[in-house]
C-alpha cells in the first residue's frame, strides 16, 4: 500500500469552546490508485489534505507513506529523514490555483518551484523540465513566459498541476481543484488528471463535494461527514447503493438536480 492513514483526529479550539474537524479518520491509497473523499462543505476535507500535505499537525494518528511512518501529532519540521525522503513523492493541487502563484513571478518560474530546492535535478534541467510538464497538461510551451494573471482559471489551475507533477510524484493530493472552474473545464481537468495518473503510474487522492467528478475519475470512495469516515467502497458500488445516511444525502442532492 502507498498511503495508510490510521485514526488520525483533530480538534481546534474556538471561542465556543472545543470543535472536533476529524475523529479516527483511516484511508489507503494503492500505487496508482484514484481514491476519493468526499463531504459536504465543513465535513473536514481540507482539514485532512493539510495534515497528509505536513501543512498542518494533527492531534493523533499515524501516517505511512513510501515505507516511512509517522506521528501525525509531530510537528513536520520535527520529524526525522525518513519522513522527509517519502514526502518528496508527495504533490497538491490546491482549489485557488491564482493564488497558489506569485503575481510577481512567470508561469515558469512558478512550475519550477517544484523541483527548485532538489539537489538531484540540476538547475540546468529546469527550463526543459518546465516546457516538458506544460505539454503534459496541454498548454504551450510560451505559456512559461507568461504571468498567472494573463491565464484563464482553467489554464491556470492546468498550471499548477504541472507544477505539481513537475517532480514525478507518487501521489496527488486534490483539494477540490475544480470547484471554482465551469463545468465544461472541470470535467476537461478531470480528465487530464485521470490520463496523467494513468500516463505517469501515479496515485491520486481526489478530495471534492461534486460526486459527479468523483465518479468519473475514482475507482474507490470515502464518505467524510462531521470529520469520521460514514461509508467507503468501490465507486459504483457506493453511488448506486449508498448505505450511511450521509452518503445518501449526497447522492439525493446530485440527483435533485
Amino acid at each position: 500500500m502507498l498511503l495508510e492513514v490510521r485514526d488520525v483526529g483533530k480538534t481546534y479550539q474556538t471561542r465556543e469552546g472545543a470543535f472536533t474537524a476529524l475523529e479516527g479518520v483511516s484511508l489507503e491509497v494503492g500505487q496508482g490508485d484514484t481514491v476519493g473523499l468526499i463531504g459536504t462543505s465543513g465535513s473536514g476535507k481540507s482539514t485532512f489534505a493539510s495534515i497528509l500535505a505536513g501543512l498542518e499537525t494533527a492531534d493523533s494518528g499515524t501516517i505511512a507513506f513510501c515505507g516511512a511512518i509517522w506521528d501525525a501529532s509531530v510537528r513536520p519540521s520535527r520529524r526525522q529523514g525518513a519522513y522527509r525522503d517519502a514526502v518528496r513523492n508527495l504533490q497538491m493541487v490546491f482549489q485557488n490555483a491564482p493564488a497558489s502563484f506569485s503575481e510577481r513571478m512567470r508561469v515558469g518560474q512558478g512550475i519550477a518551484e517544484g523541483i527548485a530546492y532538489r539537489s538531484e535535478v540540476p538547475a540546468r534541467e529546469h527550463g526543459w523540465r518546465v516546457d516538458e510538464a506544460l505539454e503534459m497538461v496541454g498548454l504551450p510551451t510560451s505559456y512559461a513566459h507568461r504571468y498567472p494573471w494573463e491565464l484563464s482559471g482553467g489554464e491556470c489551475q492546468r498550471a499548477a498541476i504541472a507544477r505539481a507533477i513537475i517532480s514525478r510524484p507518487r501521489l496527488l493530493i486534490c483539494d477540490e481543484p475544480t470547484s471554482a472552474l465551469d463545468v465544461t473545464v472541470q470535467a476537461q481537468v478531470v480528465h487530464l488528471l485521470a490520463d496523467l495518473c494513468s500516463e505517469m503510474d501515479m496515485a491520486c487522492l481526489f478530495i471534492s463535494h461534486d460526486l459527479a467528478l468523483v465518479r468519473g475519475l475514482c475507482r474507490w470512495v470515502y464518505v467524510l461527514d462531521s470529520g469520521r469516515i460514514v461509508e467507503r467502497g468501490p465507486a459504483a458500488l457506493l453511488f448506486n447503493d449508498p448505505q450511511a445516511e450521509a452518503t445518501k444525502r449526497l447522492v439525493a442532492s446530485v440527483a435533485a438536480i
